[in-house]
């Protein structure tokens, strides 16, 4: 799990995090753990998509209606990363017995769509929260970089961002 201190993670790519997989701590043999093959979770989020052929409309349906996302953005980026991380071990299990070969696999298919789907629904629901805190006045921001800030920290030399309302 990533910690839920206010440092930044890392986000391998941005189809990475639509398909809520988390991949911050690869190695030279991280792959060698868990997978038959170097580059188990790439051929999931990249080779294994594209021989399906994902389509918007088919993760579309999986998502739930838009809902505001409360309190702390940080905390849910985090929660939904940490949720992801979850499902890698799955995603090496699927390896391992060949499903990631195979676009008929169903629950490889099923992981596919499950995780654009959370992902999408993620980053909907940030962007419509974008829009909703845009629309209000925002109280008179602290500068982070400010040793001053009661928040500063020497040692990432910022203050985290403040939390939301």
């Amino acid at each position: 799990t990533i910690s839920t201190s206010r440092s930044l993670p890392m986000i391998s790519s941005g189809l990475c995090f639509l398909l809520g997989i988390q991949c911050p701590f690869h190695g030279p043999d991280y792959h060698s753990l868990w997978a038959t093959q170097r580059g188990a979770d790439h051929l999931f989020e990249s080779q294994y998509v594209s021989a399906i052929g994902l389509t918007v409309d088919d993760i579309r349906s999986l998502m739930p209606t838009t809902a505001p996302l409360p309190g702390d953005l940080f905390d849910h980026v985090i929660g939904f990363l940490n949720r992801s991380g979850d499902q890698m071990e799955h995603v090496y299990v699927l390896e391992k017995r060949g499903a990631l070969d195979n676009p008929k696999d169903k629950d490889a298919r099923r992981l596919v769509y499950k995780t654009a789907s959370a992902g999408a629904t993620m980053l909907r629901d940030m962007i419509d929260r974008a829009w909703r805190e845009a629309a209000t006045t925002r109280p008179e921001v602290v500068d982070p970089l400010d040793p001053n800030n009661e928040d500063f920290d020497p040692e990432t030399g910022s203050a985290p961002p403040p939390k939301a309302r």
